[in-house]
């Protein structure tokens, strides 16, 4: 749908809105699946890091954002919780896994850090309490 404005800017801001949507890391998926997003992603970080505290720190972010996986799953009336997260956290580490070591210095790395550190705090985390 286009929405029409005077002026012709029209094109522009349907497609800066769409382009902007779709460059959500998560875009609407559900929180339980935008939690083991950012749980699979604090997990290559950790995975991918020489430095032992950010390993630590990155592995209990991963841990807590799993516990916000399941609390979301169980209150979106997932018949079985855990086998549903079990399936994700396959699904989300094998997608995170392709990501070559190369990718820490993408954009792509920043905004899914961003967007991970938001949904944390929206989420009751703080993302601060994390830091090596």
């Amino acid at each position: 749908m286009l929405v029409r404005f005077e002026g012709g800017m029209n094109r522009t801001f349907c497609s800066a809105f769409i382009f902007g949507l779709l460059a959500l890391p998560a875009g609407a998926a559900p929180f339980s699946e935008n939690a083991m997003s950012c749980r699979a992603h604090m997990l290559w970080i950790a995975e991918n890091t020489q430095n032992g505290r950010v390993k630590t720190a990155m592995a209990r972010y991963a841990h807590d954002m799993a516990m916000v996986a399941r609390e979301q799953a169980v209150s979106e009336g997932r018949d079985e919780p855990d086998a549903y997260l079990d399936r994700l956290a396959v699904a989300k580490d094998h997608e995170w896994s392709r990501r070559g070591v190369g990718w820490v210095f993408s954009a792509d790395m920043k905004d899914w850090s961003k967007y991970c550190s938001s949904f944390a705090r929206k989420m009751g985390l703080d993302p601060g309490s994390y830091r090596p």
